[in-house]
């Protein structure tokens, strides 16, 4: 494979898409840069060496289940593509998406998300919808209580897609 111009891959995540036609595509691709390659006995063939290849995850993933931004994956090549394999590390990020069921919001959330230390992605093709990103240094009560507070109010609907188990301590205390 070939790195895009500043040095990082994409990534094909084949989804299932669920009886209600959740999420509304098939495959998503994220973007990841190349950490460490692993030369192994291949399992199959023992005369063959294989190349493990360990990519960390730059964006956040807006319809992959139980992924987060700076995960650490393992992703192979077929047909001239990468695919996701397997999950390597968690970067204790947490994951949470947002479907705003009221536009006129949209720029008040961002703002107070960003405040709360949260990044944000937005998709051109989902003018709705925002990936929320909550680092390990973040308090993610804070962002669930607000979150919640919106969705109670009719505003938005959420969905918290990881919660890292630095997060998960953080509610069970």
């Amino acid at each position: 494979m070939i790195p895009g111009s500043d040095g990082s891959f994409r990534i094909i995540f084949e989804l299932e898409i669920d009886e209600d036609g959740w999420p509304p595509v098939g495959t998503e691709r994220i973007w990841a840069t190349l950490v460490d390659e692993v030369t192994a006995d291949d399992k199959y063939n023992t005369n063959a060496m294989t190349k493990k290849a360990i990519y960390r995850v730059d964006n956040i993933p807006f319809f992959i289940p139980l992924l987060a931004y700076k995960d650490l994956i393992e992703a192979e090549e077929k047909e001239g593509s990468l695919f996701f394999v397997k999950l390597v590390k968690r970067s204790q990020h947490s994951t949470v998406r947002i479907i705003f069921l009221e536009t006129t919001i949209i720029e008040d959330v961002l703002s107070k998300l960003r405040a709360l230390g949260c990044e944000l992605e937005m998709a051109e093709m989902y003018k709705h919808l925002t990936t929320v990103d909550i680092p390990i240094d973040v308090s993610f009560l804070a962002v669930r209580t607000y979150l919640a507070e919106l969705e109670n109010n009719g505003l938005i609907d959420f969905q918290e897609s990881l919660i890292s188990e630095h997060h998960n301590k953080e509610i069970v205390n």
